[in-house]
């Protein structure tokens, strides 16, 4: 079974990371790796929207190839460059998850405050999105 097959066979995401990128070729490798990690504790219950913002440098291609080896990763692709407002609403369309989280792709963000975040919103009863890490 590959990771696609074993994301559709589970249950819908829970908590959907939306990621706003831009000519980060060198940091999404780390990101998506250091956002599985750290969502570990999820089942596989998450998913992770890459939204690429017209990028002019190779990182569509290796989101895309990201995408196929890791089965919570969904690509979304602008033509050209349209600002980081609307990548997030563009993630925030199409995010499956109960909870929303969005980080920047240059890991300024930690990807291992995730799952406190997580908690904090399920056992604070919130049933709305929060920006940022």
């Amino acid at each position: 079974m590959t990771a696609t097959e074993a994301v559709v066979k589970s249950d819908p995401p829970v908590f959907s990371i939306v990621v706003p990128i831009h000519n980060e070729s060198d940091s999404v490798d780390e990101l998506v790796s250091r956002i599985e990690h750290a969502l570990l504790t999820l089942d596989g219950r998450y998913e992770i929207l890459l939204i690429d913002d017209g990028s002019t440098d190779d990182t569509l291609q290796k989101l895309k190839a990201l995408a196929r080896f890791h089965g919570h990763v969904r690509v979304v692709a602008f033509r050209k460059n349209l600002g980081k407002s609307p990548a997030l609403e563009c993630g925030f369309r199409l995010a499956a998850g109960e909870f929303i989280a969005t980080m920047d792709a240059d890991l300024q963000d930690d990807p291992s405050d995730l799952p406190k975040m997580y908690e904090h919103l399920v056992n604070e009863g919130w049933t709305s999105s929060v920006d940022g890490v």
